[in-house]
């Protein structure tokens, strides 16, 4: 179909009365022409049919005024029009007067708009009671959005519209007829602006703008739809600029890890919204302006220009703790692109007026003239970049390095694991490593180390670093260490303070079960961890049993459950290290537990207590122990769904308590029976259902 403007001809009677009769049912037309009401002149010539009350929708070219103009509707038979043609027939053989409206018009947006949730409008149409609106990309050939039911002849979208070529319909919609056709598309072009946003330091909201990283990271908001992006990057400093061109390069992938299209065939790429700079920046001022390429070639105006400097924080070397020297050396790394550095040293916690403040100082180090006195001090530097007729930059202060001129050192590990007793510091690893505060200008470090109960000293070395790490497996026991710092000059310091722990030769410890501790029949076994290890073996015995019970290696963690449930019984559990080359260290300390069947732990004497509240009796009985329930008679208890194997809990390693209990009448006859009675509810499940009677 040919683009044009669409009428729609309604009739403003029900019928449309002609010279001629008509049967209810009869097609009034073959062929219909329409005429200018003034001039007469035939505009369109429409095939066509209709019936009485009905509407005929034509065609005719855009520039055509006709709209809302009054038409001839004329209907011509076969015949006349045959006789019509051989003839000067001046008048048709039917006539009537028609109301003629055009399809509905977008009056806006039109042209290239800058606003990416631009207002829609449109003309208004009698008798609609709503309307709808079509909006779609159209270079991509998908659609944005469709809105229904407007109230009203305007529509303002919230999310934004891809940047480039957009297409729009709109229609009328009324109470008792169906929806107008959609209107000819009306197009215009999104075109925004791009606004950068950063790079921004977060951690400084008053000087966002002033950076620490050298490889900032260039972000930028914009609607969307873009092609690609480019930034025009300008060092401020040096004068110098360059185009860095950002592309959409990461394709969309669906569910099944596919690529998806567009409407043209083009693969969907995520937009990107931020570059991070390839290359570390000088200490300097930068700008930078952002703009987009839609997928039609249209390049959008050049953002505002956005401001910020690379300020980075100079970093200290030394001193840092304390110090054999003394006037001291101050030392720092050097800023890229520095000029020159500020200095101030100051004595620790001491405000006001600082020991040293100095400006404009070339290099990285700064020898202090002549001894500090005894004591605590703190110093930091900050850089500067200045370049003539062009702005400075300030760099961020370093972090202050406190430094002392008396000479001591603590040792800081190891660590060990952590215990209910805050005095106590048990070390697992076969081989651990003591570390300790360095001093600066130390040559070496001497350590001595001493067992308990052992040969004096167990150790004595050096060390040229502030760590030693054990060069043979040590065995379990306790150890005490002290260090010293010998400097270049052979001055030395005092002994640390002693540093205590326990070594366990490289064993774990296990924390779960507890040990003589009752556990479900599928326990949970954990225990401390082991430096080095790859793996743990696991060895659980049965305690007057199967002694390898179980015998699992390669474990990763350090926790192990049974697959299948234990038996009731007793267990005693050991676990150990394998190192990466399979060598396998000192087996734990064992910890024995018991397997109980019952849900709920009960103690003897609750149980019997329970079973003779139940019973009849008579008279009063004073019962001073109830360890006799465990040398009673067995008694034939008649068939049990219990298996006559089944392991249960020894008796002897019941705790059993004397209680003072007071069961009331209770005869001869019944305490042996409720005395073994309740030793069998601590092992079996006695509230299941049995086989036979009692």
């Amino acid at each position: 179909m040919r683009e044009g403007r669409v009428f729609r001809v309604l009739p403003v009677a029900g019928s449309l009365p002609s010279k001629h009769d008509f049967l209810p049912g009869d097609k009034l037309t073959r062929r219909v022409f329409l005429r200018n009401a003034g001039t007469s002149t035939i505009v369109r010539r429409v095939v066509a049919a209709a019936v009485p009350g009905s509407s005929i929708t034509f065609f005719t070219r855009p520039s055509s005024k006709l709209a809302e103009q009054t038409m001839k509707f004329e209907s011509v038979s076969g015949k006349s029009r045959s006789r019509r043609s051989r003839s000067s027939l001046q008048a048709p053989a039917a006539v009537e007067s028609l109301e003629v409206r055009s399809l509905m018009t977008v009056l806006s947006p039109t042209g290239t708009v800058n606003d990416a949730t631009p207002t829609f409008t449109w003309e208004a149409v009698d008798n609609a009671t709503s309307y709808d609106l079509w909006v779609t990309d159209a270079e991509q050939r998908m659609a944005q959005f469709v809105e229904y039911n407007i109230q009203g002849t305007n529509f303002t979208p919230v999310d934004d519209l891809n940047l480039g070529r957009t297409r729009v319909w709109v229609r009328a919609n009324f109470a008792n007829a169906p929806s107008s056709p959609w209107s000819v598309p009306t197009e215009f072009v999104v075109q925004v602006v791009p606004t950068v946003t950063g790079p921004v330091n977060l951690s400084q909201p008053a000087t966002p703008q002033k950076l620490v990283e050298t490889k900032p990271t260039i972000t930028w908001t914009s609607p969307p739809g873009a092609f690609r992006f480019e930034i025009f990057f300008s060092d401020q400093t040096t004068l110098t600029s360059k185009m860095i061109p950002v592309a959409n390069n990461t394709p969309i992938l669906d569910a099944d890890g596919n690529t998806q299209p567009d409407g043209n065939g083009d693969v969907l790429r995520q937009e990107v919204r931020s570059y991070t700079l390839t290359d570390d920046l000088l200490m300097g001022n930068y700008r930078v302006f952002v703009r987009s390429l839609d997928d039609g070639g249209r390049t959008s105006a050049w953002s505002t220009a956005f401001d910020f400097e690379v300020a980075p924080p100079v970093k200290i070397t030394r001193p840092v703790g304390p110090s054999f020297q003394n006037p001291p050396l101050l030392e720092w790394q050097a800023v890229p692109g520095a000029t020159d550095y500020d200095v101030v040293l100051s004595t620790a916690g001491i405000s006001g007026t600082p020991v040293l403040n100095l400006s404009y100082r070339y290099g990285t180090s700064y020898q202090v003239p002549k001894a500090l006195a005894a004591g605590n001090y703190v110093f930091e530097v900050r850089a500067h970049r200045r370049t003539a007729g062009r702005p400075e930059t300030v760099g961020y202060w370093s972090l202050k390095s406190n430094f002392s001129t008396i000479p001591f050192l603590a040792i800081t590990g190891p660590t060990g694991i952590e215990t209910n007793d805050p005095n106590r510091r048990i070390v697992t690893a076969a081989r651990p490593t003591v570390e300790w505060t360095p001093i600066d200008k130390a040559a070496r470090y001497d350590v001595w180390v001493e067992i308990a109960n052992g040969k004096s000293p167990y150790l004595l070395t050096t060390s040229s670093v502030n760590f030693y790490q054990f060069e043979q497996d040590l065995q379990p026991g306790k150890y005490t260490v002290w260090v010293r710092a010998v400097s270049t000059t052979g001055k030395l310091t005092n002994w640390s303070t002693p540093f205590l722990f326990e070594a366990t030769g490289g064993s774990p410890i296990i924390t779960l079960p507890l040990a003589n501790s009752n556990v479900l029949p599928i326990p949970n076994v954990t225990w401390t961890s082991v430096a080095d290890a790859k793996s743990y073996d696991i060895w659980i015995a049965q305690v007057g049993g199967n002694f390898d019970y179980i015998r699992t290696s390669g474990i990763t963690q350090t926790t192990f459950a049974p697959a299948e449930p234990l038996p009731a019984g007793s267990y005693r559990v050991w676990v150990r290290a394998v190192k990466a080359d399979g060598t396998t260290l000192p087996w734990s300390t064992p910890v024995d537990f018991t397997v109980v069947l019952n849900d709920v732990e009960q103690s003897a004497g609750e149980v019997l207590e329970l079973l003779t509240a139940l019973l009849p009796t008579t008279g009063d009985v004073q019962t001073d122990s109830v360890t006799e329930a465990a040398a009673s008679p067995t008694m034939d208890r008649g068939t049990s769904d219990v298996q006559a194997d089944s392991d249960r809990v020894p008796l002897d390693r019941i705790a059993i308590v004397s209680l003072p209990t007071i069961i009331t009448a209770m005869t001869p006859e019944t305490e042996g029976f409720i005395q073994q009675l309740a030793a069998d509810c601590l092992s079996a499940e006695w509230w299941s259902s049995q086989a036979t009677e009692t």
